[in-house]
C-alpha cells in the first residue's frame, strides 16, 4: 500500500489488478472499491484463468456476475464508454477519484474484439494468453527471415485468434505457460 500511495502521490498512473477467487479474497471487493473513492486508481478485478501450476478449475472462478452482485449492494456503478477492443469493463462512481473494472476472461468472453498479442521472453509470438505459442520470431530473425516473410508468419498467426472461446466448462487444465512466462 505506501509503494501505491508513493505512486499516487509523484502523480504517476496506478492501476491495481486483482485476481477474484471465493473463499480467498471475494470479501474485498467493497474494500478495493471503496480505495477508489479518494484515490485515483484503477482498480480491475480479474477472473481467476487456467495457467500452468495454478490449480485452475471452474469453481475456483469467482464470475463476473458475481462480483457485480456483491459491489452493486454497495455502490453504483456507471458504465464508461469504451472500444470494440477493450479486455475490461470499466466504471466510474460518483464522487470517487477511481475507477473500477473487470476482465471476464473466463464468463463472459470478449475474444471476438480482442486485438492482443504478445512476444514472449523467448521471442514467440502469443496470439492470446490461452493458446500455445506460434511462430518464433527471434528464430525467424535470427536465420534472415526478410520483412515480409516475418510479416506473412504475424498474420498466419493472426488468424488463429479465436471469436469466442469454448464455455468454462469444457476447459481443462491448458498445456500451457505460466503467467510470468507470458509476460503478464
Amino acid at each position: 500500500m505506501a509503494g501505491i500511495c508513493a505512486a499516487i502521490e509523484v502523480g504517476l498512473p496506478a492501476k491495481i489488478n486483482v485476481v477474484v477467487m471465493p473463499g480467498l479474497n471475494e470479501d474485498e471487493l467493497v474494500d478495493f472499491v471503496a480505495f477508489t473513492r479518494e484515490n485515483p486508481v484503477q482498480v480491475r478485478f480479474i477472473e481467476f484463468m487456467p495457467f500452468s501450476g495454478n490449480l485452475w478449475k471452474p469453481d475456483r472462478v469467482f464470475g463476473y456476475r458475481e462480483m457485480r452482485e456483491v459491489i452493486d449492494s454497495r455502490f453504483e456503478l456507471r458504465a464508461l464508454p469504451g472500444e470494440t477492443s477493450d479486455v475490461a469493463k470499466e466504471f466510474s462512481i460518483d464522487g470517487h477519484a477511481g475507477t473500477v473494472g473487470f476482465i471476464t476472461s473466463m464468463t463472459d468472453s470478449f475474444c471476438s474484439g480482442c486485438n492482443r498479442i504478445r512476444l514472449t521472453a523467448e521471442g514467440k509470438l502469443k496470439t492470446c494468453l490461452f493458446l500455445p505459442n506460434r511462430s518464433s520470431l527471434r528464430d525467424m530473425m535470427r536465420s534472415g527471415a526478410t520483412d515480409e516473410e516475418i510479416a506473412s508468419a504475424i498474420r498466419a498467426d493472426l488468424m488463429t485468434k479465436w471469436k469466442e472461446h469454448p464455455p468454462m466448462s469444457e476447459w481443462k487444465h491448458l498445456d500451457n505457460l505460466s503467467m510470468v512466462q507470458i509476460g503478464g
